[in-house]
């Protein structure tokens, strides 16, 4: 639609701006603020670092195998998008075609959730409080049960598991109904502010509790 034309010229325009381990692990160290200097093993990973969307969107009908190539950090174009906030119907696009990409870590151990939910990214785009809209797509899309649950497990800024963080930052009902049902264990986590996802229910009010309880 013209709306969605003027939102998606808006963000090509834009200028660019994680934790990981198990949820009794410690944290792995977080991608330094000085990154090292990207080396575009494709053309898709450059159109991607250059949030040129419609490109991005067209290379994937020309190329999709470029879906599954590394950079030299190990990131995949997935990895990018995650980090940079792309639109989400780029992101579900990439997810298609290369699942394997949303539980890949790169070189700095991180996921394209842990980039997603990473709110120390100085991107213009990189609003924290909308991370779910990123999670959305990532988990939802991806299929394989076993993964999805070593994604909640996963422990992402401020000790966070994906629940809290869905809680937090007003996510939809069927997004937290559906991390609930992956992994219920979650629930019980306390995050690195002592808080468990229902008390952060309790004090924000932003759902109805019987979805957490």
């Amino acid at each position: 639609t013209g709306g969605e034309s003027e939102a998606m010229s808006s963000q090509e325009s834009a200028s660019s701006g994680a934790s990981g381990g198990g949820a009794a692990g410690a944290a792995a160290p977080r991608r330094s603020g000085k990154k090292k200097k990207k080396r575009f093993d494709t053309k898709l990973h450059q159109f991607c670092e250059s949030r040129n969307w419609r490109k991005v969107l067209h290379r994937l009908d020309t190329h999709p195998d470029e879906a599954s190539i590394q950079d030299v950090n190990g990131d995949y174009c997935l990895h990018y998008l995650a980090e940079l906030k792309a639109p989400l119907e780029v992101i579900e696009k990439m997810v298609a075609g290369n699942p394997i990409a949303v539980i890949s870590k790169d070189s700095y151990g991180n996921t394209p959730i842990h980039w997603a939910t990473d709110k120390n990214q100085t991107s213009s785009l990189g609003a924290y409080k909308d991370a779910w809209k990123i999670i959305d797509p990532l988990l939802i899309t991806y299929p394989k049960a076993k993964q999805k649950i070593d994604l909640c497990k996963e422990v992402y800024d401020d000790g966070q598991l994906l629940l809290h963080i869905a809680v937090v930052k007003g996510a939809p009902l069927y997004l937290i109904s559906h991390l609930a049902g992956i992994w219920p264990d979650a629930a019980k986590e306390r995050d690195g502010s002592g808080f468990l996802p229902l008390e952060y229910a309790l004090e924000l009010r932003t759902h109805d509790l019987d979805v957490i309880d």
